[in-house]
């Protein structure tokens, strides 16, 4: 177990407070993975009197660290409240250094299959979204919609019955090569730097496979993405900044013409932006209201 974990709340716990503070109801499903550990899917119902759109979000933290209450919940709240989401369902994933690549990749394929097949969600109501390693899950899960990982669990009725409604990334962390210039320009003003990645990195244990990193799928490999609508969000004073440039490139240049890709560069926002900022209690930055007005409007 990894002590610096200690003394932060789970996952689970962290949820279980937020909905015990504002009343809301969640219901905990358990995900049954095979070989692979168990997890869990939390399911939130909101105030919102549409059932129609579902909003399943990644959490991020490097894979390291469990969702963080105070920064976490109130942005996916607010994105859910842009959606007109009847439900939020969040995954309770494992964490690194216990469960490795692709450990939480086939958590996330079990959880979009609980949701298909078991809820009986159809794909087009189904927006997923994640922040820095939850935005890698979230590449990781359509990688696998697209080209199957062996050792993951297919996911049923995306590629038959029609696309995903959308995936919002935040932040996403795209790239294991760390070598992009964004790094050393970045290095003073993000709180994530390259030492704290390739920490990251030498836990996770991750292949060198189209499925962990974006940049190793051939060329045309993001044309026609399983997903009606994508939005890539990073801030201009993120280490992440160029990685996100370019998979933002190849996915404009490489997608579908009736896929709509939007790029939101925010200048002078940190890694994360709009969570560090609800913990912080601070007013709604840039990065966030472009998330709300992407989130309304999609149709």
């Amino acid at each position: 177990m990894d002590a610096r974990r200690d003394s932060q709340p789970t996952t689970g716990d962290a949820i279980r407070h937020a909905c015990h503070e504002r009343k809301l109801k969640l219901i905990s499903h358990g995900l049954h993975c095979d070989q692979w550990p168990s997890a869990t899917l939390h399911e939130i119902e909101t105030t919102s009197p549409s059932q129609e759109t579902v909003f399943l979000y990644f959490h991020g933290g490097g894979y390291r660290n469990p969702l963080r209450e105070v920064g976490h919940m109130p942005v996916v709240l607010e994105c859910a409240k842009a959606l007109d989401a009847g439900r939020i369902f969040l995954l309770e994933y494992g964490l690194i250094p216990e469960l490795q690549y692709p450990g939480q990749l086939v958590q996330a394929a079990c959880a979009l299959n609980l949701l298909l097949k078991q809820i009986g969600c159809r794909p087009d109501q189904v927006v997923i979204g994640g922040d820095s390693a939850g935005g890698n899950l979230i590449l990781a899960l359509l990688a696998h919609i697209k080209q199957p990982h062996p050792l993951v669990p297919s996911v049923g009725r995306v590629p038959i019955n029609g696309k995903l409604k959308g995936a919002l990334l935040i932040s996403p962390w795209v790239s294991n090569a760390i070598t992009a210039a964004s790094y050393e320009e970045n290095s003073k003003k993000d709180y994530l730097n390259r030492e704290a990645v390739e920490e990251f990195i030498r836990l996770w244990a991750p292949k060198a496979e189209m499925w962990a990193d974006c940049f190793l799928p051939p060329t045309d490999f993001w044309k026609d993405l399983p997903v009606e609508r994508v939005l890539l969000t990073v801030g201009g004073f993120e280490v992440f900044r160029d990685d996100v440039r370019t998979l933002a490139t190849m996915m404009e240049a490489k997608s579908n013409k009736d896929s709509l890709i939007r790029f939101v560069e925010t200048r002078a926002e940190i890694h994360v932006q709009p969570a560090v900022d609800a913990a912080l209690h601070l007013p709604l930055c840039k990065s966030l209201l472009e998330i709300l007005l992407w989130c309304r409007s999609l149709p």
